[in-house]
């Protein structure tokens, strides 16, 4: 399959054929799961081209192939790494889909907004609810409203999936005289 994805590279069905290719992967590490494990490192370069495509549909299809890889190898030790190397990819089309400049979001947006979410909960899986909320933060803090919203709704996705997963990436405050901030059980576990 990466033969094939590099060879039609310039061709007029290079396309087509470089859809198939991410389907293929998508839909192998879907139904084999953890057998898969040993073709990840093999598909990193594959994923890192498809995801910095021009072509919406085409990122689209590579943040589903790799969603469908970080599932795959999800409890295993090993894949931080893979995984926060395909999230700084991912993770700028949160702020290009924002950039439309049309009221109306078209399905293809829809799509890869569900898509890029989707792979947020499976990097969570992996890396952890508190490495998730450190790149949620620039933008949840953000002067534009339409910025802060989609951070927020990730924020909340991130929040109710693993609440306490977030709890040792807060601030530690200083009591004063009328409150009391320390979180007692946070020191239990580390």
């Amino acid at each position: 399959m990466l033969n094939e994805y590099r060879a039609c590279e310039g061709l007029p069905v290079a396309q087509i054929v470089q859809h198939s290719v991410l389907k293929a992967i998508r839909y192998m590490f879907e139904f084999t799961g953890s057998i898969g494990k040993d073709y990840v490192m093999p598909l990193v370069p594959l994923l890192e081209r498809s995801l910095t495509e021009t072509s919406i549909q085409h990122r689209r299809m590579a943040v589903e192939a790799s969603r469908a890889i970080l599932m795959a190898v999800a409890g295993q030790d090993g894949f931080q790494e893979v995984t926060i190397h395909l999230l700084n990819f991912v993770y700028p089309n949160i702020v290009e889909l924002l950039a439309g400049t049309s009221a109306v979001v078209g399905e293809e947006r829809k799509k890869m907004i569900v898509a890029v979410l989707s792979f947020i909960e499976a990097a969570r899986l992996i890396v952890g609810s508190a490495a998730i909320l450190q790149y949620l933060y620039q933008g949840m803090f953000h002067p534009s409203k339409k910025v802060c919203e989609i951070f927020r709704k990730t924020y909340n996705l991130v929040y109710h999936a693993n609440p306490e997963g977030l709890l040792n990436s807060y601030p530690l405050v200083e009591d004063d005289e009328e409150h009391r901030y320390q979180r007692h059980e946070l020191y239990v576990l580390l």
